[in-house]
């Protein structure tokens, strides 16, 4: 169990302090589908959003898909709901949030869980133009 504090980080114990734990320090990844969290390995590998994906398939499937395709499997993307931590865009230095983890909405995260990439409204509102 992780505590959150003021500014986004987290911790293993309630209270205040600086023994806060950013997420690069967390061997774990929580996984935005589950909300399991998810060894490090597991979780860059893909093993776990395979098993994920099958396990939960009838919830992603219910995820409006839309018309812009995942840069690897080519599969369109799927509006993520609003769940799960803040995400970070994939397009790199292109929006104006690159590297900056963005509070999700519900319809600003545009998501390919088995490649766990995500895009911005405003990169996929300049893909779909």
């Amino acid at each position: 169990m992780f505590y959150c504090n003021a500014d986004g980080s987290r911790r293993r114990n309630p209270g205040c302090g600086t023994e806060s734990e950013s997420e690069e320090d967390d061997p774990y990844n929580q996984c935005y589908l589950c909300h399991h969290s998810v060894p490090e390995p597991e979780w860059k590998s893909g093993e776990h959003r395979t098993l994920c994906a099958a396990k939960n398939a009838g919830q992603l499937q219910g995820f409006k898909t839309i018309d812009v395709k995942c840069s690897q499997c080519r599969e369109p993307l799927r509006l993520w709901p609003k769940m799960g931590g803040p995400f970070s865009c994939s397009t790199g230095y292109r929006c104006g949030h690159p590297r900056d983890r963005i509070i999700n909405t519900g319809i600003n995260r545009f998501n390919c869980f088995q490649c766990d990439i995500d895009f911005c409204l405003p990169c996929v509102e300049e893909k779909m133009a």
